[in-house]
């Protein structure tokens, strides 16, 4: 039985690999041969990035060493709240 799974899961890695699909996709494929694997995986990837850049294309690009620069500034948000102090 176990290596019947085995078989099996190797199958689904193979098909899911040729078919460039995310793990998240790989683990919704159906079928119990190589041919519905093959099938379904075709019909998965129409629904998959294409490329790793698409999967990021709404991301601002990343700057400063692979960090996002903060939209947030601490010292100016320190100022206003001087700013705002009653003494």
């Amino acid at each position: 039985m176990t290596d019947d799974y085995d078989t099996h899961a190797l199958l689904i890695e193979n098909v899911a690999l040729k078919h460039k699909l995310p793990d998240e996709l790989a683990d919704a494929l159906k079928g119990d041969t190589r041919e519905e694997l093959d099938a379904h995986a075709a019909v998965l990837a129409k629904f998959a990035p294409q490329s790793d850049e698409d999967a990021y294309e709404d991301d601002p690009p990343l700057e400063g060493g692979g960090m996002r620069q903060p939209t947030w500034d601490p010292l100016a948000e320190a100022r206003a709240a001087r700013a705002r102090r009653r003494w």
